[in-house]
């Protein structure tokens, strides 16, 4: 997998046995938009979504960081790449971006 998320989860199930994995968790940074008050979102511009916290990428994904529309897809990648059902794929706000996902076995 490209993304470092499913990267990761790739790594860390290899060798584990059948039905082993119990939970995937993958982590975001929340955003631009992680702070701001849920009423002050109406008045954001996308020059706003461009101010990611941790990291300089594209605008697209940068937007798609803000909105945690990207976080969205990759619940789909996830399911798909690793069989994982949607209620056992979790999503973990981890402002410091040290951690891109993380898996729980049985």
């Amino acid at each position: 997998p490209a993304d470092s998320e499913h990267s990761a989860i790739f790594q860390c199930i290899q060798g584990l046995p059948e039905g082993a994995l119990r939970r995937i968790i993958l982590t975001a940074s929340g955003g631009a938009f992680r702070d701001l008050p849920v009423e002050k979102l109406k008045e954001v511009k996308v020059a706003d979504a461009l101010k990611h916290p941790n990291w300089n990428m594209g605008k697209k994904i940068t937007v798609d960081s803000a909105t945690l529309f990207n976080k969205g897809l990759e619940v789909i990648e996830a399911h798909y790449l690793f069989g994982a059902e949607y209620d056992d794929i979790e999503i973990v706000i981890h402002p410091q971006s040290i951690i891109h996902s993380m898996v729980e076995t049985q």
